[in-house]
């Protein structure tokens, strides 16, 4: 709270107001709107917490790539023929005879 007091309310009603009303409030909304148009449109906030030191590292790793090839992975055991579905027996194994869930 203090860090808010100091960055929020202090600019707006002096470094001695430490108590906000309703009305107070409503007076600090339209200083906020120009930081959420800014936060919301900032590219790389999602990683931004990793560092750059890190983020260079993933995408210097084969990381992507190594994904990419799992994904692709389940996409082709997902397809018919592919890795067989769930029976009411279990996973089927060779010559099982269960049926499809």
């Amino acid at each position: 709270m203090a860090t808010f007091q100091k960055v929020a309310v202090a600019p707006v009603f002096g470094a001695r107001k430490t108590e906000i009303s309703a009305i107070d409030w409503e007076k600090l909304q339209p200083s906020y709107v120009a930081f959420e148009t800014w936060l919301g449109a900032k590219a790389g906030a999602a990683v931004e917490k990793l560092g750059l030191a890190r983020v260079e590292a993933i995408l210097a790793s084969e990381a992507k790539a190594r994904i990419e090839a799992l994904i692709a992975e389940d996409k082709a055991l997902a397809a018919p023929g592919g890795r067989p579905w769930p029976t009411r027996c279990g996973w089927p194994t060779t010559g099982a005879t269960c049926t499809r869930s």
